[in-house]
């Protein structure tokens, strides 16, 4: 039962809908549901608590499907807005890729031949966060979880876990058995998030290429 000032947190729900749990018997009777991650198909609603007043909201997770690119290419802008220090690339570079640069991602190729799988949740018909995975042609056994980023009107009610999980699972169907990231190190909610997600430190740093001045390191886990 969902009682006052409760929060269900999305990646829970996510995780024990394909276990038939209590949680995942709220989710049917919600009329939510959860698709196996094949191709394109990947698409989830998920129930998550609105704050004190124990309502509930659905926020969807779906992978980008090709005709999406503008929407892609939108968001994309606006987290290098929203938080220019957190990755390497930046606004005014982004800015001035082509159409067809956006068609490739939302497509899921690349020129140099990684695979890509991007996904974004939704929540009242607003796209507030992504998260992508990549898979290169000349390492099978590892996919990079990279462009993470979520609204700060969607922070801390699980959405960015979903997503995580999300392109960990992609990463499992790929074949791969590590999941990679970079992360700076003053982003300690992001790297907070990343150790409660399972990822650890392997020792790798770098300056960040969007601001040298800034250290990333890199985290692993295994899918």
């Amino acid at each position: 039962m969902v009682g006052p000032r409760t929060t269900w947190p999305t990646w829970y729900l996510l995780e024990t809908a394909a276990q038939g749990s209590a949680s995942g018997a709220l989710l049917r009777a919600a009329g939510a549901k959860r698709l196996a991650l094949v191709g394109v198909a990947f698409r989830a609603v998920i129930i998550v608590g609105n704050g004190s007043d124990g309502a509930m909201s659905a926020i969807t997770i779906h992978r980008v499907e090709p005709d999406e690119w503008e929407q892609l290419r939108d968001i994309r802008l606006r987290a290098l807005a929203n938080a220019p220090a957190a990755f390497g690339s930046w606004l005014a570079r982004e800015r001035g890729q082509s159409e067809r640069y956006w068609r490739d991602w939302a497509s899921g190729t690349t020129r140099s031949g990684d695979r890509i799988a991007t996904f974004i949740a939704v929540a009242e018909d607003r796209w507030l966060a992504l998260a992508a995975g990549i898979r290169p042609p000349d390492d099978p056994q590892t996919a990079a979880l990279v462009s993470m980023w979520v609204d700060p009107a969607l922070r801390r009610r699980g959405a960015a876990h979903a997503l995580v999980e999300a392109v960990a699972e992609w990463a499992r169907e790929q074949g791969a058995r590590r999941l990679e990231l970079w992360v700076t190190r003053t982003n300690t909610p992001a790297r907070t998030l990343y150790l409660r997600s399972g990822f650890t430190p392997d020792g790798r740093t770098q300056p960040l290429p969007s601001r040298p001045s800034l250290i990333e390191e890199a985290m692993v886990r295994h899918v």
